[in-house]
């Protein structure tokens, strides 16, 4: 990889986002977009309708191609009243506590982008900085060479990589785990 913004993005899932949507009466079809701004959703890990688990292929799909359209299953399309219905009984009319689809989504920065949240570099400047230096140090023939350097910068950027999964792994709403997480620490055994 390039140890940029876009490859930690990518490989620590930082940007993981839930989005709420509210199910509507004859609505099958939803866009998913990316909550971050420059980025674009790469990819959808869950989607549930209140506690569902919803599975993919089976009560939902997805279409891609810009912007990611989440299509429900139809038993999962409530039914928009008739006229007559809501003649008969005109609470019908009126919007129940609604359904709400949840979907889980990875985001990543668009390529190239080198416009990221505040946050974001308040929180992971260091790594995107230490995956720069493993570039720099490790070109060749250059008078900042320095391979050792590189190394320890190689070093630094994994650690990084390493301490935001287990991070997104301990979260409750992680993509990789259930929020329990035990680890052990073995630093002291090298």
């Amino acid at each position: 990889y390039t140890f940029n913004y876009y490859d930690f993005c990518r490989l620590s899932c930082v940007y993981t986002n839930t989005q709420e949507i509210e199910l509507e009466p004859g609505e099958a079809e939803y866009p998913v977009v990316a909550y971050t701004p420059e980025c674009f959703v790469d990819s959808v890990i869950e989607v549930r309708i209140n506690r569902r688990v919803l599975k993919a292929g089976r009560d939902y799909e997805l279409r891609t191609g810009g912007v990611v359209i989440l299509k429900l299953a139809g038993r999962f399309v409530p039914d928009r009243p008739t006229p007559e219905q809501i003649a008969s009984r005109p609470e019908l009319s009126r919007k129940a506590d609604p359904e709400i689809i949840y979907v889980k989504t990875i985001e990543l920065p668009k390529l190239n982008s080198e416009r990221a949240p505040r946050w974001f570099f308040d929180k992971y400047g260091e790594a995107v900085v230490a995956g720069a230096f493993v570039k720099l140090f490790g070109m060749t023939n250059k008078p900042w060479t320095d391979g050792a350097q590189a190394q320890h910068e190689l070093l630094r950027w994994e650690n990084f990589l390493t301490e935001t999964r287990l991070r997104n792994i301990a979260d409750d709403h992680s993509t990789s785990g259930s929020g329990a997480l035990n680890a052990l620490d073995t630093s002291g055994l090298l």
